[in-house]
């Protein structure tokens, strides 16, 4: 009995550090391998970034062209100011009868600004490798008309007889009249296609700036009607 009860402690022990041992080759070869990533890892990331396909997606390149416009999501690149004198009356009848008329007579100074709406651009081509882009810009539109209110002015106003007690409706319908024909002045003297030009000119030069070595801006064309003329 003394003899089996020897060899089966020995055995238990024997089988003990085995196990123990076992144990302790499954840490080091933990450890291992955790020093292995570690080291080998940014390399891994470095080697696959060099295969990576990069991406530029339209919010992008516009964030870039933004950033050189102080975020404009509306880019002004023309104006121009111009005044225009105009002469509104009404009469006053009965039946057919004359009895007279109210008349005003307004210049209006006033200044239209022109420009392309960014969030419409629109990325045909890029390659980030070489360098290049080539963007499309939405046709330009005017962006806002309006009267100087300081410098317009009624340089006169007068009634005739029993001319009607309308001169403030006809001051309004002066300035909107002068304001009409103020954007059509500017129409006819080219204020889309000087929007445009200055447009491509000024896109050039961020994207230029910002590292594209050959930029191509192509504008929509002008719809018709859309800037009607005097």
């Amino acid at each position: 009995m003394t003899a089996n009860t020897s060899k089966t402690g020995i055995l238990g022990q024997l089988l003990q550090q085995s196990i123990t041992q076992i144990i302790i080759n499954i840490l080091m070869l933990g450890i291992l391998m955790v020093g292995i990533y570690v080291l080998i890892w940014p390399q891994v990331q470095k080697i696959g970034s060099m295969f990576t396909i990069n991406t530029v997606t339209t919010a992008e390149v516009r964030n870039v062209i933004l950033g050189g416009l102080r975020d404009m999501n509306e880019l002004t690149t023309a104006d121009m100011s111009t005044k225009s004198t105009v002469h509104v009356s009404q009469e006053q009848r009965l039946g057919s009868i004359y009895l007279g008329d109210t008349n005003v007579t307004f210049e209006g100074v006033g200044t239209v600004q022109a420009g392309i709406n960014m969030q419409e651009l629109e990325i045909k081509e890029i390659n980030l490798k070489k360098h290049t882009i080539h963007l499309v810009l939405p046709a330009p539109r005017i962006s806002q008309a309006f009267l100087d209110v300081e410098a317009s002015q009624v340089v006169d106003e007068y009634r005739r007889w029993l001319g009607p007690d309308a001169e403030a409706k006809l001051q309004d319908q002066a300035q909107k009249e002068a304001l009409k024909k103020i954007k059509a002045e500017a129409c006819s003297g080219h204020i889309l296609d000087a929007a445009s030009n200055h447009a491509q000119y000024l896109i050039k030069q961020i994207l230029t700036t910002a590292g594209y070595q050959e930029v191509q801006v192509d504008v929509k064309p002008v719809p018709a009607g859309t800037c009607p003329t005097a």
